[in-house]
């Protein structure tokens, strides 16, 4: 098992504990009011917390951007070339010099020759 897997584990583990907590929170309370403000508001917002925040990191982990700078931080392989119609959130991370595993791929050769040799 690798990292990914081992975060990805915790972090799903997180989000049903968050909404156990935060519907334990509901189901605890006798009012609206008891729930947002009273002794079982620290459950609701903990579990709320909890549920929410592994959400935005597996949004993140599962885009595009996401993918290419895990596979960018796999050690012995070659840059990853980026062309230039790839979505714009995937030229962007090539085009940050902080992420040297991915880079813009070559423009594409001219028809025309720039140095045509004569026979």
């Amino acid at each position: 098992m690798n990292k990914e897997q081992v975060t990805s584990y915790i972090f799903t583990g997180l989000k049903f504990l968050g909404g156990a907590l935060a519907a334990r929170g509901v189901t605890v309370s006798p009012d609206i009011w008891s729930l947002l403000a009273g002794p079982d508001a620290v459950t609701f917002y903990a579990g709320i917390i909890m549920t929410v925040i592994p959400a935005v990191r597996d949004w993140f982990t599962h885009s595009n951007a996401g993918k290419l700078l895990a596979a960018g931080t796999v050690p012995g392989i070659e840059p990853i070339r980026v062309t230039r119609d790839a979505p714009p959130e995937v030229q962007a991370v090539a085009i940050d010099r902080s992420v040297p595993m991915v880079q813009l791929a070559d423009p594409e050769p001219s028809p025309y020759q720039t140095n045509p040799q004569r026979r």
